[in-house]
């Protein structure tokens, strides 16, 4: 997902600092040049180094839920099918996506959007450190208190323009993602409850590769 969400946020700095500016020099009654000045400052330190850190963040917690799954699924079977059972339908894949924000299995938009939104919540408590750290000392003569009111405020803005455009964005592409679960578990039941599908099967039907002009289950092709 790093790949994705660090360029996306780097092309979103402008207009993220726009906003942030705008909240900032209102906050704190300063011009809009000066608020301007400390916002960019500010932004680009945490994007340069709050996005990959919250995505370590989140890799960690996905590694780690899925060593934990695995260990306690040996002692507690259910808890592994309990698990296991986030593939069986569309809504839960996605309610699944905050487990494995950081690396998202298979290609789906509407995964991807889903967990960009989660990895959001991460970076802007991230970002809120990384901003007051730099705003604290590029503002000297404001108060304390006074520049972090005025960061959170504004990454709230900022964040909330992002939070809803991916909600939009996830919801615009969900009957879509519905569409192809379903077909994936068609072709899936298809071969058989009782058969066992190759690994090269599995994989073009978790890919959604049905582009091919022949899938053959049964043979393994």
């Amino acid at each position: 997902m790093i790949v994705l969400q660090w360029p996306a946020m780097l092309l979103l700095l402008f207009p993220i600092i726009m906003i942030e500016s705008l909240v900032m020099g209102a906050k704190l009654g300063m011009s809009a040049a000066e608020a301007y000045r400390g916002a960019w400052r500010a932004n680009l330190a945490s994007t340069l180094l709050g996005i990959p850190l919250a995505w370590g963040l989140m890799f960690g917690l996905q590694l780690g839920s899925e060593v934990l799954f695995e260990r306690v699924g040996k002692t507690l079977p259910a808890v592994e099918t309990v698990y296991q059972s986030r593939f069986k339908t569309p809504i839960l894949r996605l309610a699944s996506v905050p487990l494995e924000a950081a690396w998202v299995e298979g290609e789906d938009g509407c995964l991807v959007a889903a967990a960009a939104a989660i990895l959001l919540i991460p970076s802007f408590f991230l970002s809120v450190w990384i901003e007051r750290f730099v705003c604290r000392r590029f503002w000297r003569s404001v108060e304390v208190r006074d520049v972090t009111k005025a960061v959170w405020k504004a990454n709230l803005a900022s964040y909330a323009f992002l939070m809803v455009g991916l909600i939009c964005w996830t919801a615009y592409l969900y009957p879509d993602f519905v569409a192809r679960e379903e077909r994936k578990w068609s072709i899936y039941w298809q071969s058989g409850a009782d058969n066992l599908i190759s690994s090269n099967q599995w994989r073009a039907i978790q890919t959604n590769r049905f582009d091919q002009p022949k899938l053959d289950l049964q043979n393994g092709k």
